[in-house]
């Protein structure tokens, strides 16, 4: 499961011990490097999990240093016993961490050598046939689409990776990396011609030696699902980040038809530029004219998937205009909208299998050429896209079963059939987990109020646990939270399903932008609500001289997030990419706001199917599965707010259902109780102001 052991190294908890230790080989590498009792309990437990072949859940609070807790043993067991161990992170800041800092930083450190790679997915790495046959036709592209060719053709001459990082890439140029990326769908595998310099080959070459490899979440899943990718065999996993693996796992444990992917495959076979046909069918009509026959044949299989194709989707359209606005529509069990799904992919498949035989029986007359070999891979494609409109006929059909079926669509129109495992748990046992030694599970937030159970439940490790080879354990964040942090909960703001709630949220924001001399996040859980809100806040605050930012707007999460980071008097508004995975240390960051308490929407495909589920067993879905899941997401949340020893700031929430008060909700005290004591005061909408800049000011003179 790995490369040879290293002999000289021995997984020798001491030795650990004496690298994190005050004076030791880590604090001479690492800036401003503090022993942490947790992060040394932390990084023991581990190393326990990896000898004993265990499953661990650590909840391991902000700043305690994670990472390294659970690097520095997944080494030593590495080099020690030769089997490579597999770190999953959810965000790329996280990735960028591990690899730039910290493993280069125990390389320094430790007295022996190790390998670590980072893998990413297909589509970061360019793929130098796609290049070639582009760079075949640049005569009849515009003049930035041949200066891009240009470009990425001199890079690829001397670019070890192929990673399309390296580049820099921005703009028209980021949009067109997709038209030389690897592609599963184009990919020749063995019959390339550049196999053996293919970047992804490498990459899977450099795999098999790596003692470390770093991946995201969702290359992991797809692996797990697929069973077969880049990734050599391993049996030793870390994720980080862990909280956010189910959602993950529903998404790329999905069957998926996606409009956009299947149209773009259709195109490359034959389409329609400036009055003249172009595409693979085309290419062979010119230059192979004796095969005229067979190319009619070809040519008419793809206008029929084409048809098939129209009429699914117009289905789909139509079917999904009950979601209201929604970006994903389910298909439930019974729904009366469901045989005609049913009957519209029936009519799909058999085109398909038919385009599939057409272009093998013409690939077959010029066998062994790498034309051929083109449409072979077309013919594969084509026969994949047939495979999965069967199995979603079949999951319709069936009435859904233990199935999500949801339709995503944008400015009204499907754009993409998917169904997923309801039991998103079940699928990573099978998928995943069945086939691991050691799991370490960490994150920030795992445990609602110091109860894993719901994190179990969802993540399907109760079964373990139950069986002793699963431990949960919490290491607190050593941050002085009752000194830096104070959270102010508005008692007094109408409910957040108040038509007058949104008014209330602007005025509330526009007096905090406009008294405060440092940054705002604001945390939004709806895109209507953040537009509507962001509308009336800009013009205010702007005349006041506090830039306004808004996601989808100003830009993306990232993007944003950085503009944050440099500005002054900023307000950041946000969806849920920035409730977590952000970091904006020091004075980026002073004040945190939350809209509403972060419920998921009803209308979320995995949510409704989940409530629909619990009902039918005579649970209540609210306290199962809702409210846990919010207190989580709101935990999540607080933690953008304090993230260095040395931050400081205040957060409001406007929302009354946290409230002890009368406008409070029972529930809400699920939420207080994940606060620490004494950090919480409940406001009135007119104190707002006053009082969150009293404490600021009482801390800043506490600090002189």
């Amino acid at each position: 499961m790995g490369r040879p052991s290293g002999a000289e190294v021995e997984f020798d908890t001491a030795c650990m011990r004496a690298l994190l230790a005050p004076g030791g080989a880590l604090s001479r590498v690492i800036p401003g490097y503090r022993h942490r009792q947790g992060q040394e309990d932390l990084m023991l437990r581990v190393a326990e999990a990896l000898a004993g072949d265990e499953f661990l859940v650590a909840e391991a609070g902000t700043g305690l240093g994670k990472s390294l807790a659970y690097l520095l043993p997944a080494v030593f067991w590495a080099r020690a016993t030769g089997c490579r161990v597999v770190v999953s992170t959810r965000t790329r800041a996280l990735q960028e961490q591990l690899t730039r800092q910290d493993l280069p930083s125990l390389r320094q450190a430790l007295p022996f050598a190790f390998q670590f790679e980072q893998a990413k997915g297909r589509d970061n790495y360019l793929c130098r046939e796609r290049l070639r046959a582009l760079l075949s036709r640049a005569s009849e592209a515009d003049p930035e689409v041949q200066a891009f060719l240009t470009r990425v053709a001199a890079w690829a001459a001397s670019s070890p990776t192929g990673d399309r990082q390296e580049l820099g890439l921005e703009g028209r140029e980021a949009s067109l990396w997709a038209t030389v990326a690897c592609d599963r769908r184009t990919c020749l595998r063995e019959r390339c011609p550049s196999l053996q310099s293919c970047f992804r080959q490498r990459l899977a070459r450099r795999l098999e030696q790596a003692d470390i490899i770093v991946v995201n979440h969702a290359l992991l899943l797809t692996t797990a699902r697929l069973e077969s990718g880049v990734l050599p065999a391993f049996r030793h996993l870390v994720i980080d980040e862990a909280h956010a693996l189910e959602r993950e796992a529903f998404d790329k444990f999905a069957l998926g038809l996606e409009e956009a992917e299947v149209r773009e495959f259709l195109n490359r076979l034959l389409a329609v530029q400036r009055r003249r046909a172009t595409g693979l069918l085309a290419t062979w009509q010119s230059r192979y004219p004796y095969l005229r026959a067979q190319l009619d044949v070809a040519r008419d299989a793809r206008e029929r998937c084409a048809e098939a194709l129209q009429e699914l989707f117009a289905v789909l359209s139509a079917v999904a205009r009950s979601g209201e606005g929604s970006a994903s529509v389910r298909l439930a069990r019974g729904a009366e909208d469901l045989p005609r799904v049913a009957t519209a992919l029936s009519r799909c498949q058999e085109p398909f299998e038919r385009l599939a035989v057409a272009l093998q029986d013409v690939a077959r007359e010029r066998d062994g050429d790498q034309e051929a070999g083109e449409l072979q891979a077309a013919a594969e494609t084509a026969r994949e896209i047939a495979a999965t409109v069967r199995e979603l006929w079949e999951r319709v059909d069936g009435g859904g079963g233990d199935e999500v079926v949801w339709v995503t669509r944008a400015d009204g129109q499907a754009r993409s059939l998917r169904a997923s495992p309801l039991q998103t748990g079940m699928a990573l046992e099978e998928a995943l987990y069945r086939h691991l030694d050691c799991l370490v599970m960490v994150s920030a937030t795992l445990s609602v109020n110091g109860d894993f159970s719901h994190f179990l439940q969802r993540h399907g490790l109760a079964g373990y646990e139950q069986d002793r080879r699963l431990s949960c354990i919490r290491r607190p964040s050593p941050f002085d939270y009752h000194l830096r942090r104070r959270v102010f909960v508005v008692s007094d703001v109408v409910s957040p399903n108040h038509a007058g709630f949104a008014a209330q949220v602007a005025d509330l924001l526009v007096d905090l932008g406009q008294a405060l001399a440092g940054n705002t996040l604001v945390l939004f859980t709806a895109r209507g609500m953040l537009q509507q809100v962001g509308d009336a806040v800009r013009p205010r605050l702007e005349r006041g001289g506090v830039r306004v930012l808004v996601q989808h707007e100003d830009g993306d999460a990232a993007s944003l997030a950085e503009e944050l980071r440099w500005g002054r008097r900023t307000m950041l508004m946000g969806l849920d990419t920035l409730w977590e995975g952000v970091d904006l240390p020091g004075e980026a960051l002073t004040c945190l706001v939350m809209v509403r308490l972060p419920f998921r929407s009803p209308a979320d495909p995995l949510v409704a199917a989940w409530d629909e589920h619990l009902r039918q067993e005579g649970e209540n879905p609210f306290t199962r599965l809702l409210l846990p899941d919010a207190v989580l997401r709101f935990t999540q949340g607080m933690g953008r707010l304090i993230r260095a020893e040395d931050d400081w700031g205040a957060a409001v929430v406007l929302d009354a259902r946290m409230s002890g008060g009368r406008g409070g909700q029972a529930y809400g005290r699920c939420f207080r109780d994940c606060l620490p004591a004494g950090q919480l005061e409940e406001v009135r909408r007119e104190e707002l102001v006053s009082r969150v800049r009293a404490w600021m000011e009482r801390f800043a003179a506490a600090q002189a």
